[in-house]
């Protein structure tokens, strides 16, 4: 997509807005499943920002950022930026069994 996003910026937010609207649990504590970076990156990709706001907030190159949102999306079991968002925000903490099940047992 050349850098481009999936969707235009009042579509994601409109998309944003609705999925935190539907979460009834409580936040879901990451601290267990990511580092302190992957929680940066996912809360700022969370709010919407993209890869190169990202990399801006939290000085760092937007190859870094690609690296923590590759390894984010490894751990939830996902492999869309979509994906995670919508898992993120629902608190769902990965999708395959063998992921779930060692967070379970780990």
């Amino acid at each position: 997509m050349n850098g481009q996003t999936a969707l235009d910026a009042r579509s994601a937010n409109a998309l944003i807005a609705e999925l935190r609207s539907q979460r009834t649990e409580s936040p879901t504590d990451y601290s267990r499943l990511l580092t302190r970076r992957e929680r940066e990156v996912l809360s700022l990709l969370t709010d919407g920002l993209d890869n190169r706001a990202i990399a801006t907030k939290l000085f760092i190159s937007e190859a870094t950022v690609k690296f923590h949102l590759h390894n984010i999306m490894d751990k939830f079991g996902v492999h869309k930026r979509a994906a995670l968002v919508s898992a993120a925000l629902r608190g769902n903490r990965g999708g395959t069994d063998g992921y779930a099940s060692a967070i379970r047992n780990g």
